[in-house]
């Protein structure tokens, strides 16, 4: 499974890399771009406008989505640990059961042993 989603994120990674490179190519015609604050004018290549404006709600998307995913991680690390120490507990609690038992069995054929010979 490890080798397929390897396998998978770099196709995806070869595809978006294809798309990168023939947007770069097809778009190389200079637009005009105004910067609000400072009444200019730019001239920019358009594939430059295209990359740089999904690289940013990239990037802005990123840190919106990290703090939950930091969060959610976080979860289901305490989950496994809480998970582990209920199955240790569960397994000593089960071990100290069977010594229980064996002893109340071992008393109980005793007790048996003492009334048959009577």
């Amino acid at each position: 499974m490890h080798v397929l989603k390897t396998i998978l994120g770099w196709l995806l990674g070869l595809v978006l890399l294809a798309l990168v490179t023939n947007i770069s190519i097809s778009n190389n015609h200079d637009t005009a771009i105004y910067l609000w604050p400072y009444a200019q004018l730019a001239m920019v290549p358009l594939w430059m406008i295209v990359l740089g404006s999904f690289s940013v709600g990239l990037i802005i998307g990123g840190l919106i989505l990290w703090p939950k995913l930091f969060m959610s991680r976080l979860r289901i690390h305490q989950g496994n640990r809480r998970i582990q120490r209920l199955e240790s507990d569960l397994a000593d609690m089960s071990d100290h059961f069977d010594e229980d038992r064996m002893t109340s069995n071992q008393t109980s054929l005793i007790t048996m042993k003492d009334k048959t010979d009577d």
